[in-house]
């Protein structure tokens, strides 16, 4: 998360990063389609991506038990839903439509 400050006297931009240092990574084997799987995050997650590996399957994130089949954001092949600026020290839920697959999410705390 940026804190942008300008001064109009001088013209100038300043720009801190308050942030991330350090990252997890998680590899949660889907291995059956079309069920909920989920990965706990560390608390002060400030930034995670969760992408299917390889790209070959559409999945489903959702943000409690049962999410995943009923109120969801699907990410679609090839993409990476990425969520920045946070505080968050929850669970996130998800599945695939296809089995086989590798679900890679890197947290920053």
């Amino acid at each position: 998360m940026a804190n942008w400050s300008s001064s109009k006297t001088t013209g100038s931009l300043s720009a801190s990063i308050a942030g991330s240092t350090t990252p997890k990574v998680y590899n949660v084997s889907a291995s059956i389609a079309s069920t909920e799987y989920s990965q706990a995050l560390s608390a002060n997650t400030k930034q995670f991506i969760i992408q299917v590996r390889g790209g070959s399957a559409k999945m489903r994130v959702g943000f409690a038990v049962g999410e995943s089949t009923t109120n969801y954001i699907t990410v679609e092949y090839g993409v990476s839903m990425c969520q920045q600026g946070l505080d968050f020290g929850g669970t996130l839920y998800f599945q695939t439509n296809k089995a086989s697959q590798i679900v890679e999410i890197l947290e920053w705390t």
